[in-house]
């Protein structure tokens, strides 16, 4: 990385920790454009994040996530395969052209990412899901579901579709710091049927 690369990161980093001090617990590390990237509320860790200034590239990231020091968002950066070479010539040769990207990833609230996982261009992970340590996510993954592997395939569902039906009628938007603190013993106990609709209502 050249010195102009590492102080776009350290300013992006400054930035990124001024905008966002306060609504989430993130640390950003990119030399992309940090604008293009939106992260919800209380979602935790360090977004090492790839970007090449392709126009439909984008990261969004829900509330209540939890992203491991070592996992990558890959935005970008494809190559061309149906041409000559795979190698970028109008870029290198003429500062033109940008790398290939699939589109934004989109990650939904309550997402776990596991450490050293890759998560590639134009993938949208449901909510609730689990993305297991070392996996390279290169296709959607369900809402709940747990996903492991390279490339990722759907292990197990953390719980029964019907449990998972009701869940997913949760609204992150009203759980705040008041409610947890209010329901603690609630959200620490093992989601079962007897008690989903219980704690479903709470934020519906």
């Amino acid at each position: 990385m050249g010195i102009s690369s590492r102080i776009k990161m350290i300013k992006n980093y400054i930035g990124w920790r001024k905008e966002n001090k306060g609504r989430n617990f993130t640390s950003l590390f990119t030399v992309g454009e940090r604008n293009k990237i939106k992260v919800g509320d209380y979602t935790y860790g360090r977004l090492n994040v790839a970007m090449w200034d392709a126009p439909d590239e984008s990261l969004s990231i829900g509330k209540y996530c939890s992203i491991a020091t070592t996992a990558r968002f890959i935005c970008g950066g494809g190559h061309e395969m149906n041409v000559l070479s795979t190698y970028p010539f109008c870029q290198k040769f003429l500062g033109d052209g940008n790398a290939v990207t699939n589109g934004p990833i989109i990650l939904d609230d309550d997402v776990w990412v596991g450490d050293s996982a890759m998560i590639m261009s134009g993938v949208h992970i449901g909510q609730g899901a689990v993305i297991g340590a070392g996996a390279i996510v290169t296709h959607d993954i369900p809402a709940y579901a747990v996903a492991v592997g390279t490339p990722a395939r759907v292990v197990r569902y953390r719980f029964d579709e019907k449990i998972i039906e009701k869940l997913m009628q949760v609204d992150y938007t009203k759980l705040n710091p008041e409610k947890i603190k209010e329901n603690i013993s609630l959200l620490k106990t093992q989601v079962t049927k007897e008690n989903v609709d219980e704690m479903v209502n709470l934020f519906k």
